[in-house]
Order: C-alpha cells, then sequence, then structure tokens
C-alpha cells in the first residue's frame, strides 16, 4: 500500500541515519549529490507501491536538443502507467563545494513546473549535508525549521515568511544577481512558467539540533502547487 503520506519523515530519517552510518565507515570523502540516490531510492522502493525512476526528463525539457536534457532526480509512477506521476523529487548535498540559494530557488521551480503537466502530483524538496553547513547556509533566514525552532535571534529576511503549517518564498525580494540568473535560466526553456512566489509545507528535518560536531541532517518539504495569479515573465 501507498504511504506517501510518511515520505517526508522517512526520508529525513532514514537519509540522514544512512549518511552517519557510512560517515562512520570512513566513507565521508564519497559524499556527494549521486551518493544520495541510494538511500532515497530504496526508501521509496519500500515505502510506497509505485515504480521508483530516477534521472527521469522533465515534462517541459529544453526542446532545442542541445546538450542534456532537463531532469527530475526521482519519480515515482503507477505500475500499471508510468506515464501517470505520482511524486517527484529534487534533491541536493550541502557539502564542500558552494551551494547557491539561486540552485535551490531553481531546484523549486522545476518542481513547481511539474505540476502543470501532473494535477495531482505531490513534489518535494530535499537537501542534506552537514548541519553547520546547512545552519551557515541559511543563516539569514529560518527557511527550513519547523516553527518550535524558529528562534526570535534568526535575522529575519523579506524573502521568505513562515507559519506553523506553510512556508512561502518571494522570489521577488531575492538578490538581483540571482533574479538575474533566473530570468536567464527561464528562457532556456520555452516550455517554462515562471512564478514570483514559491509554496512550500513546513519542512520535516532529521536530526532537529545539531548532536555532535559532524551531525548530519536531512530536511525535506513538499513544494505545493503554483497560484496562477502568482506567474510573471520575469523576475524584476
Amino acid at each position: 500500500m501507498s504511504n506517501h503520506q510518511n515520505i517526508q519523515r522517512k526520508l529525513s530519517f532514514g537519509v540522514s541515519s544512512w549518511l552517519a552510518y557510512e560517515f562512520s565507515c570512513n566513507r565521508g570523502n564519497l559524499f556527494n549529490e549521486k551518493y544520495l540516490s541510494y538511500p532515497i531510492g530504496n526508501i521509496l522502493n519500500g515505502l510506497t507501491d509505485y515504480q521508483v525512476r530516477s534521472e527521469v526528463n522533465h515534462p517541459h525539457k529544453n526542446t532545442n536538443n542541445q546538450g542534456r536534457p532537463l531532469q527530475i532526480d526521482f519519480v515515482l509512477s503507477d505500475r500499471n502507467n508510468r506515464e501517470k506521476w505520482k511524486i517527484a523529487i529534487e534533491s541536493k548535498w550541502v557539502g564542500q563545494s558552494e551551494v547557491r540559494l539561486k540552485d535551490i530557488y531553481w531546484d523549486l521551480i522545476r518542481l513547481q513546473n511539474i505540476h502543470r503537466e501532473h494535477n495531482d502530483i505531490k513534489t518535494y524538496f530535499l537537501i542534506s549535508g552537514f548541519y553547520k553547513k546547512l545552519d551557515v547556509m541559511f543563516s539569514d533566514f529560518d527557511l527550513f525549521h519547523s516553527g518550535k525552532q524558529s528562534t526570535s535571534n534568526r535575522t529575519k529576511n523579506e524573502i521568505v515568511k513562515k507559519d506553523r503549517a506553510n512556508i512561502t518564498i518571494n522570489l521577488r525580494k531575492a538578490d538581483s544577481i540571482d533574479k538575474n540568473d533566473l530570468n536567464k535560466r527561464i528562457k532556456k526553456y520555452s516550455n517554462f512558467l515562471l512564478y514570483q512566489k514559491i509554496y512550500c509545507k513546513t519542512a520535516h528535518i532529521y536530526p532537529e539540533e545539531k548532536m555532535f560536531n559532524m551531525t548530519i541532517s536531512t530536511i525535506v518539504f513538499e513544494v505545493k502547487k503554483p497560484e496562477g495569479e502568482d506567474k510573471v515573465r520575469e523576475l524584476c
């Protein structure tokens, strides 16, 4: 039986636990985005009765046939009809190399656009890395923490508005360099739509706080269907 209600919790707990085990086996130097595919794929395969596939072409991939087509990290589809997508997941590893916020925004935009082709799909974004790295990366705003974890001494940022159940990311408030980059990217994909706001449900995170110096955290949240009224030609 499909049990996708627990997907966020199972992925955050399972991926962090598996990476902690691998790190204990002195394999931390191997960690990268591809390395995440093993635990993610296994968890998804055991958690649902859907067909699990990796690196699936985006339904609105580039049409000029130049370069590698745009892909989604994981797609879960009906076993009797693989064109009926049920769940899509994008993943990101935060390690030694820099991960920029504009790259995260782009992953979220890619997930938003899947909803145009598959009305009933659930889309998720997973980000994993050492707790101290994630904490520094998002120090300007409490993007991936639940309401009970928010602290009054964190810097408030106009990009993100939060309540206990939802996160709203206003891309019009993003850094001008990031907005210009996103505008350039979107022009490469004629079938893509751009929305000024990204709506997500509050993230599941494991562990919820730093337990020791090399704590590995995994954060998973659902990216909701975009609102038509938020559609824009470009971010300015």
